[in-house]
């Protein structure tokens, strides 16, 4: 079974977010371990471009282990883990992914999981 992602990427300047979606080895030593080697990268002026970030990665400029990024609109509805680029504030953080009862909205969970070197 394949543990899916989303990776959101939050502007610096508006309220705008860039989706992107992962199909597989979503967990923070897959996915977690390829965004932090991409954000680490980049200079202090690159994170805060999310739209740089996200063409990037999805165009594999990196030679990452895991090249699936696709663009998407929202966050889909059978993702484990949730990542979060916010270019105002120049971080990145993984989040397991809870759902509520009704399975129609994501829940972050409040404990945020760490993601390996």
């Amino acid at each position: 079974m394949s543990t899916r992602c989303n990776v959101i990427i939050k502007s610096a300047e508006s309220n705008n977010r860039v989706f992107l979606y992962h199909h597989c080895d979503g967990y923070p030593e897959g996915v977690g371990t390829d965004l932090k080697k991409v954000y680490n990268s980049l200079t202090d002026y690159a994170k805060q471009d999310c739209e740089m970030i996200a063409n990037r990665l999805v165009k594999d400029q990196f030679d990452l282990k895991d090249d699936g990024y696709e663009f998407t609109t929202d966050i889909h509805g059978d993702i484990e883990y949730l990542y979060v680029i916010d270019c105002s504030k120049m971080t990145l953080r993984c989040y397991k992914a809870g759902w509520d009862e009704s399975y129609k909205q994501i829940v972050k969970s409040k404990n945020e999981v760490e993601i390996p070197d």
